[in-house]
């Protein structure tokens, strides 16, 4: 007798993701099911419930952003301005892959970070790039200012020109990423320029 293929947690997660992104909240567990290649029923033994399914989903293997990981070799090196730019740019195109997924997790009223816990790679990133702030600021290559604050207006700014975007808003007010990027960072330098300390 044939011994019947063993489907991973990971494996259902992914298809569950694939599912949910293409129908919404309401995706059926019988089609994640199918494509997962296994019964509707072993589907709810390994998870519960629809809805711990659908939190695992949105959850599981949360991406990890790439761009914490390139703090270090930016903390102290280079034109701090120039450095934001990129670090800005890389964190856009971080948040265009995320936002779907995001969006589609608050739709289905995932509690993310309950989920994850305080070690949820959001919570992650802001404290690496809190810190990174806050080396800059104590190097005299940032003027002092609340480096939580001024991680959370970077963050936010960036999130939300993704989430604009998804909406639909560009279309009425078009801002290419570059406009926006270089805008956001000399925004931002405006109140953290050290130079302003020694006026």
């Amino acid at each position: 007798m044939a011994r019947r293929k063993t489907v991973t947690d990971e494996q259902l997660i992914a298809a569950a993701q694939d599912v949910i992104l293409e129908q919404g909240p309401g995706a059926s567990t019988l089609e994640i099911a199918r494509r997962a290649g296994i019964s509707e029923a072993l589907l709810f033994k390994r998870f519960g419930s629809k809805e711990g399914l659908v939190t695992r989903a949105m959850c599981h293997q949360a991406p990890t952003a790439p761009w914490p990981c390139r703090l270090d070799e930016l903390r102290g090196r280079g034109d701090v301005r120039e450095n934001l730019t990129a670090l800005a740019t890389e964190m856009l195109a971080f948040y265009r892959g995320l936002a779907p997924m995001m969006m589609m997790s608050w739709s289905a009223r995932v509690d993310t970070f309950r989920a994850l816990g305080a070690d949820a790679p959001p919570i992650r990133a802001l404290k690496t790039l809190t810190n990174f702030f806050d080396a800059e600021m104590r190097a005299g290559r940032l003027r002092r200012r609340d480096p939580e604050v001024v991680a959370r207006t970077l963050m936010g700014a960036l999130f939300n020109f993704v989430a604009f975007e998804l909406m639909g808003g560009n279309e009425f007010l078009p801002m290419p990423d570059a406009t926006f990027v270089r805008g956001l960072v000399e925004t931002l330098w405006a109140g953290l320029d050290p130079a302003h300390d020694h006026k």
